[in-house]
């Protein structure tokens, strides 16, 4: 992929713009690893897939204004990388140029190993610029269902405060970050929310499936937990899990919010 190149869906005609690995580094038939934009939900994101579709490798977390919310180190002051995020009804696509625009020759690949990377030409040979995944909280659903990774000096998994954790989004572009709170609590499926935007001046996210694929970042964004009272005094995740597991619906007669920050949504 070369910098100006979509990811994507035209609308209008119904091309979807996919990026395949070949299937070995001597055989450019279709490989098995597949990278594109996610374009069911009404805030896209970038997937790695493996199987051909099939087994989700990696993701960049949605866009936040800036950047990727799971890659914060491209969207930054002093990123290579500009990208350009289209979702209407013509088209949901991503492209990008590089800053200064032209100053290298510079491409993405798709391995046959299950990785992107980002090549720049430097006189005769491909010089890596990146990759990803970078590490293991970078596998998709790492820690399983309500569990977060963390990647500071060694990694872990840690349970987040609350039971029934979800991933699947509703997204409102227009609304506050307060409205967005007070929307949830009217919903009693609603357990987690949380702004579109980094700066969480506009938009709101809310979730309603098995929370997958959450990880403790540096730059990343607060996630609001909505959790049980009972669980807000209640420090280790283990104990925690018993206390549900033991009293059951009786301790959804409260409630209060926390806050994991920072997070990738």
């Amino acid at each position: 992929m070369l910098p100006g190149m979509k990811l994507g869906l035209d609308r209008t005609t119904g091309l979807k713009r996919i990026l395949k690995s070949w299937k070995s580094k001597d055989d450019p038939g279709t490989g098995n690893c597949w990278y594109m934009l996610n374009t069911n939900v009404s805030s896209p994101e970038l997937f790695l897939y493996k199987d051909k579709g099939n087994v989700k490798w990696w993701r960049s977390g949605h866009w936040n204004g800036f950047g990727w919310s799971g890659i914060p180190t491209l969207s930054g002051p002093n990123s290579l990388y500009n990208f350009s995020p289209v979702n209407n009804q013509t088209e949901t696509t991503i492209s990008y140029v590089l800053l200064p625009e032209g100053s290298i020759f510079q491409r993405f690949v798709v391995n046959e190993s299950g990785s992107i990377e980002s090549i720049m030409a430097d006189l005769r040979r491909w010089t890596p610029l990146g990759s990803a995944p970078l590490d293991q909280c970078d596998n998709y659903g790492k820690c399983g269902a309500y569990g977060k990774c963390v990647n500071v000096t060694e990694f872990e998994c840690t349970c987040h405060k609350a039971n029934g954790l979800r991933e699947m989004r509703q997204i409102d572009s227009n609304m506050s970050l307060k409205e967005c709170q007070q929307r949830c609590l009217e919903n009693c499926n609603c357990t987690a929310y949380g702004g579109v935007d980094v700066k969480e001046e506009a938009g709101c996210m809310r979730w309603y499936g098995d929370l997958m694929d959450t990880r403790v970042l540096k730059e990343g964004q607060n996630l609001y937990v909505r959790v049980d009272a009972v669980e807000l005094v209640t420090k280790e995740c283990n104990k925690c899990a018993l206390m549900l597991a033991q009293l059951g619906p009786k301790l959804k007669q409260t409630t209060g919010w926390i806050e994991e920050t920072p997070i990738e949504l």
